[in-house]
């Protein structure tokens, strides 16, 4: 019985280098090249973000008290419609305000995931900032709950 195992072992480590060898291999790199969409779909593989999706360099499309007023409404109609950060406009509004502190990465982008940069991060608090805080404020006056608290967001 413990020779079975050991030959099992061996065969299952020379499975593993030979699987490494061929993932690192010119071949490997080669076949997904030509993969398609519909291969994709089939092995369940991730699309890569169009251009659209991409974060990266853009000119601001208003003033920055444009951006916190067009953020806190795009909050009270997502508190209407209960859906927080799941909305369409949520995420147009989103990728517009932090494009304008994004690097130029049209074309750069050799992974799906993509790493924000300090610059990015930041943004991204103090825009989530002020959507959460007007999310939830709109939600407590739909409630009947009206709380005079507010939150300081400073960059």
């Amino acid at each position: 019985m413990g020779v079975d195992i050991k030959m099992n072992t061996i065969r299952l480590q020379s499975q593993i280098e030979r699987i490494n060898k061929f993932m690192e291999s010119d071949e490997r790199r080669k076949e997904l090249e030509g993969v398609t969409d519909q291969d994709r779909r089939a092995y369940k593989m991730p699309k890569p973000p169009s251009v659209e999706e991409q974060w990266t360099k853009r000119r601001p499309e208003m003033s920055e008290d444009a951006y916190v007023k067009a953020i806190e409404e795009q909050a009270k109609q997502d508190a209407e419609n209960g859906t927080f950060h799941r909305s369409e406009g949520f995420r147009k509004i989103r990728q517009s305000f932090v494009s304008v502190v994004s690097p130029v990465r049209f074309g750069a982008v050799n992974e799906w995931n993509m790493a924000p940069t300090a610059d990015e991060k930041a943004r991204l608090d103090k825009f989530h900032a002020i959507y959460n805080d007007a999310f939830f404020k709109a939600k407590m006056e739909l409630q009947g709950t009206v709380t005079q608290q507010r939150f300081d967001v400073r960059a």
